[in-house]
């Protein structure tokens, strides 16, 4: 590939984990907003997602980091929904604040490896999953945060609704 068909490429790929990183960061600081919620015991609630993020996002960084250093990433073994629910039971007692602070170190680490990372390379999280380069891996992962950020945001706006005044809606 010539450099002038790379220096697109390479842009593209930082603009991506810019803005994953800005997903990132608004998600983190929407649930330090919030005061501490308890899990939901059935239904996705702000605890629960987060839980999920960060197991995937310390997953994504376990995974990625390997690649770079050219080692066996080991993908997780099992269905999406185990590990859905195993972040949860696995993550649920940690205080939020922790949690948001090992996702906003997970981010800034990934951030570097996805950077880093050979245009060619493929992430593969789990056995039988489709692999994905690190430009198209950060804009899934970024719109998947997003996702998950607008989720949180309408369940404070229902908060809000119900009359809670310990949430506040600046996000």
């Amino acid at each position: 590939m010539s450099v002038q068909l790379a220096v697109p490429f390479g842009r593209a790929r930082a603009e991506a984990v810019a803005r994953l990183s800005d997903s990132v960061e608004a998600f983190a600081r929407a649930l330090e907003s919030m005061s501490e919620t308890p899990l939901t015991g059935g239904a996705w609630g702000p605890r629960e997602m987060l839980c999920h993020i960060v197991f995937w996002h310390e997953t994504y960084l376990r995974v990625a980091h390997a690649m770079n250093a050219g080692q066996d990433p080991m993908p997780l073994v099992g269905t999406f929904p185990e590990f859905n629910r195993r972040s949860v039971i696995e993550l649920g007692r940690v205080p939020a604040a922790v949690l948001v602070a090992r996702l906003r170190r997970a981010q800034r680490r990934f951030a570097v490896e996805l950077l880093a990372m050979n245009p060619h390379s493929r992430i593969t999280l789990k056995l039988g999953a489709r692999g994905r380069g690190p430009l198209e891996f950060a804009l899934k992962t970024e719109a998947h945060i997003r996702g998950h950020l607008d989720e949180v945001r309408r369940y404070r706006r229902r908060l809000l609704g119900s009359g809670d005044a310990s949430v506040d809606d600046q996000t």
